[in-house]
């Protein structure tokens, strides 16, 4: 069987009625050459076009997008990327409900390393007993994931640029270097590992 386009699996995760489930699908995915699938329990398999976004679904669902599959032999990746992009995004405080794994590459490599746990303890291990943990780990992220930037850091944070600089001195005080963007890298996937830990 020879594929045209390049094509993306999807899957779709509810606890919805299946008979529902299927109708809502094929709804939403109308091209003639989308196929619809129904997988274990409470899992529905799409195979799509890859335009470039997922159509609306008119159901309580969470959706993992996985990577273009230009060939038979790279669907299976794409099924497997779809699972994997749920998986993570399950334990990702405030994802959302379609996740691509595009957006998740580095969560993917962190997740697979079998030194997550010494990586986590070596480099943030003090500062994970401090109360506010989650404010500072999720600071952290953002202020590697705005380029270093306090502005755009700040406001992905909704908070003053102030609060960013006495949270980043926080942190520093820790003994963490996170105005070091190579330190700060380090810093920023051993926060990703332990978000996925939590």
């Amino acid at each position: 069987m020879a594929i045209a386009t390049t094509r993306r699996q999807s899957v779709v995760e509810t606890s919805a009625e299946p008979s529902s489930v299927l109708r809502r699908l094929r709804k939403a995915f109308v091209d003639p050459q989308d196929v619809i699938g129904r997988g274990g329990s409470g899992r529905f398999v799409v195979l799509h076009k890859d335009s470039g976004s997922i159509p609306a679904i008119d159901l309580e669902c969470s959706v993992g997008v996985g990577g273009r599959a230009c060939g038979v032999p790279a669907l299976h990746d794409s099924y497997v990327d779809a699972s994997t992009a749920l998986y993570l995004a399950a334990r990702l405080p405030g994802s959302p409900h379609v996740v691509h794994i595009d957006d998740l590459r580095v969560h993917e490599l962190v997740a697979a390393s079998g030194a997550r746990s010494r990586l986590v303890r070596a480099l943030i291990g003090p500062l994970r007993e401090q109360p506010d943990w989650p404010v500072l780990r999720s600071t952290t992220v953002q202020w590697c994931e705005s380029g270093f930037n306090l502005v755009r850091a700040a406001a992905a944070l909704s908070i003053h640029r102030n609060t960013l600089i006495y949270r980043l001195g926080k942190i520093e005080e820790a003994g963490l270097p996170v105005r070091n963007p190579r330190a700060a890298l380090k810093l920023y996937l051993a926060c990703i590992a332990d978000a996925l830990d939590s």
